[in-house]
């Protein structure tokens, strides 16, 4: 994936602040129909906000679990803020053949 820079972080952590959250992860964590759900919003917007339950927190922390959300969904974490996550993906035009 090409590579932001500090400025691009801190734009879409700006806009980030503005959405509303997109949807959970509930107690069954970081499932094959989370990364689904992820990808699909992501498909649809560049820039989403995602919820992480205390049930999905229960043998991990917050970050790890955006993290691996992130990993498996092909996707860029932007910023972790409490327990919720923002995720980002270029818009299928502006894509590489590096780019997730």
């Amino acid at each position: 994936m090409s590579e932001l820079t500090s400025h691009d972080l801190a734009e879409l952590r700006a806009s980030g602040q503005s959405l509303a959250v997109a949807f959970q992860v509930g107690k069954s964590g970081v499932s094959e129909g989370v990364v689904k759900e992820l990808q699909a919003w992501l498909s649809r917007e560049p820039l989403v906000k995602v919820k992480i339950l205390a049930g999905a927190r229960e043998d991990a922390d917050t970050k790890s679990l955006a993290e691996e959300l992130a990993k498996l969904a092909r996707v860029r974490l932007v910023e972790v803020r409490g327990h919720t996550a923002l995720f980002y993906r270029l818009p299928r035009q502006k894509r590489g053949p590096d780019d997730f």
